[in-house]
């Protein structure tokens, strides 16, 4: 861990404290409360070029055992699409272009091109993924960089599924992505692990996000959530494991306009989050998590 995050990535404060330590593998992570706005943030953390090296190779290995596509996470990618699809689909009657990022398998770009007959685009960082997908027909690359907007044009439809919580700026990432490879009237459809639900806190996640900071990285990049929902997904029937929202450009009377949320309480909701999880786990092991 070579990077200490001084600032908060939400509200730039640099007022913060230790919220939580938490063990992924042999890694001891400290998280950080800030106490002007709530965000939870990973502080020491790795650095660009060191998280870069970590997606390229090691990312799945940590996270799943093995490097490339397993049953099991092609079975949990699969749900989700569905999932993802079927919020959606209650709001957006047409996509023209798809562009998803962190795409992995490819199973929410053959969701959405199946449904919406668009042109599909994934961005996918891991080597192994990446060429999965690109052997199913996808077409997939590592970098965004790698694209151009100019020559496929801009997407009416980007999707980050458990994208957002990875990201060192992920306010400044969703600007790049409002500016340059967004249609005026197009969507952003997101889905992050919640923190009063799901764990959240391993190597990977730099944040840790709440309904009232999703909200607020959301319009800080100038976006308004048409929906926010609260779920477990096809994992759970009760645990409210992801956050998922929908959200458009904001006016520009709007942008900028902070309406930032309190740290107050997030403790408790957190510690409230992991008894309920373990209690109905234990009570109700059927419907707490569900059967791929």
């Amino acid at each position: 861990m070579s990077i200490v995050v001084e600032r908060c990535p939400l509200c730039q404060s640099g007022e913060h404290r230790i919220f939580e330590h938490a063990q992924d593998g042999d890694h001891t992570l400290t998280y950080q409360l800030c106490e002007s706005c709530g965000m939870v943030f990973q502080s020491p953390r790795m650095s660009y070029e060191e998280l870069n090296r970590f997606y390229q190779a090691e990312y799945r290995l940590l996270v799943q055992g093995e490097e490339g596509p397993s049953e099991k996470d092609l079975r949990a990618q699969a749900g989700r699409a569905r999932n993802l699809l079927k919020l959606t689909r209650r709001q957006i009657v047409r996509v023209d272009i798809h562009l998803d990022i962190g795409s992995s398998a490819g199973a929410l770009l053959e969701a959405f091109r199946e449904c919406y007959e668009c042109l599909s685009f994934g961005i996918e960082p891991g080597d192994l993924y990446r060429r999965y997908s690109q052997e199913r027909g996808l077409r997939v690359e590592a970098d965004l960089s790698d694209l151009d907007s100019a020559q496929i044009g801009k997407a009416d439809l980007i999707s980050l599924a458990h994208v957002l919580e990875h990201l060192p700026d992920p306010i400044n990432y969703l600007k790049i992505l409002r500016r340059e490879w967004l249609t005026p009237d197009g969507h952003l459809l997101i889905e992050v692990p919640n923190l009063y639900g799901h764990p959240s806190l391993e190597l990977a996640h730099l944040t840790a996000f709440s309904s009232a900071t999703l909200r607020e990285t959301l319009r800080s990049a100038g976006f308004q959530p048409l929906m926010l929902k609260v779920h477990g997904g096809s994992r759970s029937r009760l645990i409210p494991l992801y956050l998922t929202t929908l959200a458009r450009r904001m006016s520009e009377a709007s942008f900028g306009k902070k309406e930032l949320p309190s740290s107050r309480g997030v403790l408790t909701r957190r510690r409230f989050g992991n008894l309920w999880r373990a209690w109905v786990s234990r009570i109700a092991p059927g419907w707490a998590w569900l059967l791929l």
